[in-house]
């Protein structure tokens, strides 16, 4: 797994996932998006579009990091256009608990408003 981070010109953190989160990298991203964001950031984009595969496991990791970001006061919004992975999202009930967008675009247009 890779991260992409960025900074958009409206403050909000880009975060790109590329390849596998699996139990090995989970951790590991958890601990890498606590370190970028820290405790002034208001605005997180989490783009799962680079994602190879999302299971159970790797959707409680983007719970508990959606918790971690709003307990800081910032909102997060998470980009996919996978079918597949809205529909997990779906059958799993959580479609309303994370927040998600078709495009990094989108997110930002929603966070600013």
């Amino acid at each position: 797994m890779k991260l992409d981070i960025v900074e958009h010109a409206n403050g909000a953190l880009i975060v790109r996932l590329l390849g596998e989160l699996d139990r090995l990298s989970g951790p590991m991203f958890q601990q890498m998006m606590q370190a970028a964001i820290g405790p002034k950031r208001r605005r997180v984009v989490v783009n799962l579009k680079g994602i190879d595969c999302l299971d159970s496991y790797n959707i409680a990791i983007l719970m508990s990091l959606r918790r971690a970001i709003e307990v800081q006061g910032a909102s997060t919004i998470f980009v996919s256009d996978i079918a597949a992975i809205r529909h997990l999202l779906k059958i799993a009930g959580l479609q309303d608990d994370l927040a998600l967008a078709a495009s990094e675009e989108e997110a930002l247009a929603r966070q600013a408003k």
